[in-house]
């Protein structure tokens, strides 16, 4: 199953977006999903939604910048995302999008707050949430295409129907 993180509903222009204040974040209209399914891997993310709202996801995001820059605010601070960077962003935290350029291209992996929950049961020494300041960083070129290659593993095991598939993941994770 290929999943699709879809930009709606907000109008692009060179490096700044506006956003309809009637929409929801598209993790918002994908909660349902995450909640099943626990992890969820969205590939080939070109844009970033709601620019300049403030966005609380109850579940770890982690992304991974291919390439282009983002501008935000992580618990009010600026911040700065570009390219061979992963971003840990721990759950109830604010995120908000200020811009991202034309050729921004990521992945995220969502995991819900209950999948986080048995991780940390499973393994409470590994999964201790230690806040950072600055939730990115820095790869080098191998360093990065690891983490891609860790996530393309921890997408098809999402997808997998198998009674199986959660302690799959969890091993994978770990």
């Amino acid at each position: 199953m290929l999943h699709t993180f879809i930009c709606t509903n907000f109008t692009v222009i060179k490096y700044k977006t506006t956003m309809n204040p009637d929409c929801k974040h598209p993790l918002e209209h994908a909660k349902k999903q995450i909640e099943e399914m626990g992890v969820v891997v969205y590939k080939n993310i070109k844009c970033m939604p709601a620019y300049g709202v403030p966005y609380i996801s109850p579940h770890l995001v982690i992304g991974l910048c291919h390439r282009g820059d983002v501008i935000l605010e992580y618990d009010m601070l600026p911040r700065e995302f570009h390219a061979n960077e992963i971003s840990v962003v721990y759950p109830n935290h604010i995120i908000k999008v200020h811009s991202s350029s034309e050729d921004y291209l990521a992945t995220i992996i969502v995991i819900s707050k209950d999948f986080l929950k048995n991780l940390q049961h499973r393994s409470s020494h590994r999964y201790q949430l230690e806040y950072q300041k600055r939730p990115a960083f820095r790869l080098s070129d191998e360093q990065f295409k690891v983490i891609v290659s860790a996530t393309d593993v921890i997408e098809a095991i999402s997808n997998l129907n198998s009674p199986l598939r959660d302690t799959m993941l969890a091993n994978a994770l770990d």
